[in-house]
């Protein structure tokens, strides 16, 4: 989705999917029903500072424009009102249990460059004595040449990079059916990908549900280094705890 500011001095959006743009009507009531929204104006529609409007964009000044429904959503400060100074994310923003789908892929929208030092300090703090984590002259005389990064680390990795997309609101309950395909070496960077496998409504926690996915860690050549099946419980949106960041003292 494409939502951004095509003119920064004004406070209209231009929304569109992949180039298409969509009608107004079906905007807006994704835009009332929370679907999708800036999160700058999120927090200020909700607190009543902001309201809807429309306005027709220079670009649907043609015919074509026009019919394939190129407008602007705007969104207005309420007259009397002052903006609030800052909008902070909700913490429950999701995902939920609802929000997963059997064979839905979610991908980690950054990476991580993993460094000697994280190879080392992990391997210490693990009390891990395998040379070939830590000792570059005797991984120089191994198969591979130099140290492999310490698989326990790559898991982490692998599963905090997809936490926000998968178990940012719940817990773990556990790891499975774990392989290590490719080696991973010192200065590779990783990144992950989930494929929701199984979902239920849990039996002993009412609002909670647990959610099964296959995960997978790879450089960005797409060599997979790591594949492994992980669970966790998240709660439905109705059952999700409130948790609000605290605020400053001015």
């Amino acid at each position: 989705m494409e939502f951004h500011h095509p003119d920064p001095k004004k406070k209209e959006f231009a929304i569109s999917v992949d180039g298409i743009y969509r009608p107004w009507e079906k905007i807006r009531k994704e835009l009332e029903s929370c679907v999708m929204l800036c999160a700058n104006c999120h927090a200020e529609i909700h607190a009543g500072v902001r309201s809807l409007g429309l306005t027709l964009g220079s670009v649907s000044a043609s015919p074509t424009a026009i019919a394939r429904g190129d407008h602007l959503a705007e969104v207005r400060v309420l007259p009397g009102e002052q903006r609030p100074r800052t909008s902070i994310r909700r913490m429950t923003d999701g995902p939920f249990f609802e929000d997963f789908k059997v064979g839905e892929v979610r991908r980690s929208s950054a990476g991580r460059t993993i460094t000697q030092a994280d190879n080392i300090w992990f391997s210490l703090l693990t009390n891990n004595q395998n040379p070939i984590h830590t000792d570059a002259h005797y991984a120089a005389q191994t198969e591979f040449k130099r140290p492999l990064v310490n698989s326990v680390f790559t898991i982490g990795v692998v599963t905090g990079l997809m936490v926000p997309d998968t178990s940012a609101n719940g817990f773990a309950l556990g790891w499975d059916e774990v392989k290590l395909p490719n080696p991973l070496f010192e200065g590779d960077t990783l990144y992950a990908d989930s494929e929701v496998l199984d979902t239920r409504e849990s039996r002993s926690r009412k609002g909670w549900g647990i959610v099964k996915v296959r995960q997978r860690g790879f450089k960005p050549d797409g060599t997979v280094v790591l594949v492994m099946t992980r669970s966790f419980m998240v709660p439905t949106r109705a059952a999700a705890p409130r948790r609000e960041p605290p605020s400053p003292r001015e």
